[in-house]
C-alpha cells in the first residue's frame, strides 16, 4: 500500500446504528412516496377510463378490443399522455395474462399520435458565450467553475 495525499481513502468500516437507522427511515419515506404516487396515478387513470366508458366496471378483459383501446387513446390531446396510458393498460393486460385471467392482448397494431420533438441542444456559439461570461457574484462564479470542470 502506498501513501496517498488525497482526502479520500479506504478505511475500516465502523458500526454506526444511528446512521443506519436514519438511512432506513429515509428509504421508507422514498418508498411510501413512490407508492402514494402510483396509487394516485392508478385512480386518475381509472377515472379517465370511467369517463370514457361508464360500463368499464362490468367489462371483462375479453370485451376490450383493439378498436376500444385505439378510440380511448385518441381522446388524449397530448401524445405523451396517450403513450403513457397505453403503457399502463399494457401492464395491466400483461398481469392479467400472467395470472391466467385472459389471453386477450389487444395492443397489436395500435397507432399512437406522433410526438413533437423539440431540439434542446445548445449551439457552439452559445456555449462559448456562456463560458466567457463574467460572473456577477460569487454564487455565479462557482456555477461557472463547476460547468468548466464537467
Amino acid at each position: 500500500v502506498r501513501s496517498n495525499s488525497s482526502s479520500l481513502h479506504l478505511g475500516r468500516p465502523s458500526w454506526r446504528p444511528h446512521a443506519l437507522l436514519k438511512a432506513s427511515f429515509n428509504g421508507c419515506s422514498e418508498m411510501l412516496s413512490g407508492i402514494a404516487s402510483s396509487v394516485v396515478t392508478l385512480l386518475y387513470n381509472y377515472q379517465l377510463l370511467r369517463k370514457y366508458e361508464p360500463r368499464i366496471d362490468t367489462m371483462s378483459f375479453d370485451e376490450i378490443d383493439r378498436d376500444f383501446i385505439q378510440r380511448y387513446l385518441n381522446t388524449f390531446s397530448n401524445p405523451n399522455s396517450a403513450r403513457n396510458a397505453k403503457n399502463r393498460l399494457t401492464t395491466i393486460f400483461n398481469a392479467a395474462i400472467d395470472e391466467g385471467i385472459t389471453q386477450n392482448y389487444p395492443f397489436r397494431k395500435i397507432k399512437l399520435p406522433k410526438m413533437v420533438v423539440r431540439h434542446k441542444a445548445v449551439g457552439i456559439d452559445r456555449l462559448i458565450e456562456i463560458f466567457n461570461t463574467k460572473p456577477r457574484n460569487k454564487s455565479a462564479l462557482w456555477t461557472i467553475k463547476l460547468m468548466k470542470l464537467s
